[in-house]
């Protein structure tokens, strides 16, 4: 892959990361990891978009492990340096979803991918992607047009 390309798609790895695990530390791990593990063959023998698609399926089964072992929470203590800021509502109410509803909100709605590609890197139907996305954006919508986020944000709605 071209360095160019790789720089390119970094962005849209950390932006997974982010939404996955809800802090950068672990996300920027994460995909350090997945980087060093595309397989030679893949990158010589296949184009951008399938070492793309790999990175970004990697990530994943990174954060689908450390989930599994830490029973889907996440540490927002690690995420959140500024008790003010606005981005803190919408980063929380991230971090409630499940795994794999926010697994979706960041392949879909974030990076753009199809219901179709979500689903096949997250191997479910799209039937179950619709639904997970459904799930999320009802939850997200809760929390931030709660009462209590909206007068101590200011967030106009």
């Amino acid at each position: 892959m071209a360095e160019s390309d790789l720089q390119s798609c970094l962005p849209r790895l950390r932006r997974l990361g982010l939404c996955l695990f809800c802090n950068t530390e672990e996300g920027d791990g994460a995909i350090a990891v997945a980087i060093e593990r595309v397989p030679a063959h893949l990158i010589e023998n296949h184009g951008d978009h399938e070492v793309i698609n790999y990175l970004f399926q990697e990530v994943m089964k990174i954060a689908s492990i450390r989930f599994h072992v830490n029973d889907d929470t996440v540490t927002l203590d690690l995420m959140i340096s500024d008790e003010n800021q606005p981005d803190k509502v919408f980063i929380k109410a991230i971090s409630e979803l499940d795994f794999t509803e926010r697994s979706v909100i960041a392949l879909h709605v974030l990076e753009e991918f199809s219901e179709a590609e979500t689903a096949a890197m997250m191997n479910m139907s799209e039937d179950d992607v619709r639904k997970s996305l459904q799930s999320a954006r009802s939850h997200l919508s809760r929390e931030v047009s709660s009462p209590k986020n909206i007068n101590q944000y200011s967030i106009s709605v």
